[in-house]
């Protein structure tokens, strides 16, 4: 994508929930770190300090915080990135020469807003092993294990729970101790919702096993660019306490939802 094309594609993702909700309660944690900092006292003879002209391309998501669409290096830091946070100023680089549409800007995006979510909000120390992999576990979760190349697994799964539910509902079959046409189909209707839940239940532990493995995996790959050797046994210590952390949205954590908040690790 050119950078037009990218910075385009990136208002249209600015209201979706999830990265709406998330850019919502960043700006006013920033409004509340403002208000609580101690002000100069004010000068008749100071004219106030204009802000900067934004570059190219950008926008401001919330706060002092803009995103910026540029084509990124391929040496250094920028090297295979498709987005990462910079400062100064704080800002989120969407590489537009690595990104082919919304979804990808989607999931970068959020990607990286719950980093920033994690920092400011959550207070996290990404110099230390376990929060830096806490957070990993949050975003991959979210981005590249939802919305990204794993993204057929939460359709598939989605699929799968209607086309049981409905065919649970269209089924013939009654259990065998139904002895009355009344008593059968009563027999049968309490017998196919258990089968019905009995199927949805098991296709669900399923989904949410292989958005587990997805998630962990790409968590020990991320933590593993700035603690190689510690990678792996930092996201086990932290992961299904950190996979189940939904904030700020709120509910249960599984293949075809999203979902709610135990408290930061220590």
């Amino acid at each position: 994508m050119t950078d037009l094309e990218t910075f385009h594609a990136l208002k249209s993702v600015l209201s979706s929930p999830r990265i709406s909700r998330l850019i919502k309660e960043l700006d006013s944690k920033a409004k509340s770190d403002n208000s609580n900092a101690e002000s100069p006292p004010p000068s008749s003879s100071s004219p106030p300090v204009p802000s900067p002209p934004l570059p190219p391309q950008s926008l401001k998501l919330y706060g002092d915080v803009i995103a910026t669409c540029r084509k990124c290096s391929d040496h250094g830091a920028e090297e295979h990135a498709r987005a990462f946070v910079q400062a100064p100023p704080l800002s989120v680089v969407l590489c537009s020469n690595r990104l082919r549409g919304e979804d990808d800007i989607e999931e970068v995006l959020l990607h990286e807003l719950i980093h920033l979510y994690d920092l400011s909000v959550k207070k996290l120390d990404f110099t230390s092993c376990n929060q830096l992999a806490y957070s990993e576990v949050r975003a991959n979760r979210e981005s590249e294990c939802k919305i990204g190349k794993f993204n057929y697994l939460s359709n598939f799964c989605r699929g799968s729970r209607d086309r049981i539910a409905n065919s649970a509902a269209s089924s013939p079959e009654t259990p065998p101790s139904a002895t009355s046409s009344a008593a059968a189909a009563s027999s049968s209707s309490t017998y196919v919702s258990s089968l019905s839940a009995k199927f949805s239940n098991g296709y669900n532990n399923w989904c949410t096993d292989r958005l587990k493995d997805c998630t962990k995996q790409a968590a020990y790959y991320a933590t593993s660019n700035m603690y190689p050797l510690k990678s792996r046994d930092c996201v086990s210590e932290v992961f299904e306490k950190a996979f189940n952390d939904m904030e700020p949205w709120g509910g249960p954590a599984n293949a075809t939802t999203t979902s709610k908040v135990p408290k930061t690790p220590n």
